[in-house]
């Protein structure tokens, strides 16, 4: 497992092409990364090292925060800002196995998702705990069979299936509990960002291998930020 992500293979795929992220997003990102990591030369080379390490940590923490406000304001929808769950108003005994509502930066996802050899017009994607939606907004766009997001905040729920709308993307949210979910009959690929504690992912897990063995299909899971990934 690396720690940023890891893919597991639950069955046997083949080949898959890619989507882009808006244009604006990726390219100010890419350019500032460049710029930043010049900078960085330049103080080490003066001899500040610390310093230099410190100011590219901070401006790239900034850089990366407009990357994601840049995604939003193109598309005219709102993933980026961080939500904890304390303020929201969660119906499920699981609340407490929650993580703050976080998202992925479009370049890394997209990056991911690539990285799973796969024809994605046979597969369903599934996000647990997809929160405002924005990796459903990126999936919807890469020619999946049919996107699914699954998450316990009405809220989020909410405003998930705005974002999608104002968005044009084609995918579903489903109000629920992640360790209650039953897997549909079809190929999958599983996408997480965090989003639970080793409880409910052990019932992920759990529910993982029942629908293996009820149903003859392939699946991957995309496990991004992987805090708990002993689970697996």
């Amino acid at each position: 497992m690396h720690s940023s992500g890891a893919i597991a293979r639950i069955g046997f795929c083949a080949d898959a092409s890619g989507w882009q992220v808006p244009r604006g997003s990726l390219c100010v990102l890419q350019m500032i990364k460049t710029l930043l990591d010049r900078f960085s030369v330049l103080m080490a080379e003066g001899g500040s090292r610390r310093v230099a390490s410190g100011a590219r940590a901070a401006l790239l923490k900034l850089v990366r925060r407009r990357a994601a406000d840049l995604f939003d304001t193109e598309l005219g929808i709102e993933t980026a800002k961080e939500v904890p769950l304390w303020g929201l108003e969660i119906p499920s005994e699981n609340v407490k196995f929650g993580a703050r509502y976080s998202t992925v930066e479009p370049p890394v996802f997209l990056r991911v998702v690539d990285r799973v050899s796969i024809n994605r017009q046979a597969y369903n994607f599934v996000d647990l705990g997809c929160g405002k939606g924005r990796a459903l907004v990126l999936a919807a766009r890469m020619g999946f069979a049919r996107v699914v997001g699954v998450e316990f905040s009405p809220e989020l729920c909410t405003i998930a299936r705005k974002n999608l709308t104002c968005a044009g993307a084609g995918a579903d949210v489903v109000e629920g509990d992640a360790s209650r979910y039953e897997f549909p009959d079809a190929n999958l690929l599983i996408y997480m960002y965090n989003p639970f504690a080793e409880p409910v992912l052990d019932s992920v897990c759990d529910n993982l291998i029942h629908w293996r063995r009820k149903h003859a299909k392939e699946g991957y899971i995309a496990y991004l930020n992987p805090r708990h990934s002993a689970c697996f």
